[in-house]
């Protein structure tokens, strides 16, 4: 039977310490179905790691510290990736990758693993991939959708580049999704002024926007 999720401040101390079996042992009974991957990231890892945030902008904690917690983490997002294979495929494929030159790439990390949740065919291209090759991939598998995160905010001019070559390379118009901390500390509309489709704060909302456009008829 599945249990609950662990308290936030009992697994962040986990978090903190680098104690990758403490985290696992911590979260398994909760994550027993590809469903259960959903809580886990929402109401666990994305509130940890917002609060690791908090903490190294505060100088309470190093960035080795930070860096420690978010390896943690992708231990653990790894861990249970497995589960995803059971869910069926429905044909439909993605791109996720981070913007050139950006290293934080868990958020779009945890995008692709919802949109699997979904049945979507995704190719994940994790941090820092040049502009010009994620250009010619992206031209050569040609996903319906395409999303870029952005972490910092001196990643959004490389956002709007690649959005630009994207758009001029390739022979039909994919949807464009954007998402990141570098798009929380600018203004709304930031997102279409970079030329994107659609932007999403978190994973949730990236698939919730792909279901409202999809029930709109839209491509």
């Amino acid at each position: 039977m599945t249990q609950e999720l662990p308290p936030l401040e009992t697994f962040l101390d986990a978090l903190l310490s680098g104690d990758s079996r403490a985290c696992l042992t911590l979260t398994t009974p909760a994550v027993q179905s590809p469903t259960d991957l959903r809580r886990l990231y929402m109401a666990l890892l994305q509130p940890a790691l917002y609060e690791v945030g908090t903490l190294w902008a505060a100088h309470r904690i190093s960035v080795a510290q930070e860096h420690l917690a978010t390896a943690v983490v992708q231990r653990l997002m790894a861990q249970f990736y497995p589960l995803l294979a059971s869910v069926p495929r429905h044909g439909h494929r993605a791109l996720l990758t981070t913007a050139p030159g950006e290293l934080h790439e868990i958020g779009a990390r945890m995008v692709a693993d919802f949109l699997e949740l979904e049945g979507w065919t995704v190719a994940y291209l994790g941090a820092n991939a040049p502009g010009s090759d994620l250009c010619d991939f992206a031209v050569e598998y040609k996903p319906e959708l395409i999303g870029i995160s952005a972490g910092i905010v001196s990643s959004l001019p490389r956002v709007a580049a690649a959005i630009e070559s994207i758009r001029a390379a390739a022979s039909y118009q994919p949807m464009i999704m954007v998402g990141g901390q570098a798009f929380f500390q600018n203004s709304p509309d930031l997102w279409q002024r970079l030329g994107a489709d659609a932007y999403a704060p978190t994973a949730a909302q990236a698939v919730r926007a792909l279901s409202a456009r999809n029930s709109d008829g839209a491509p």
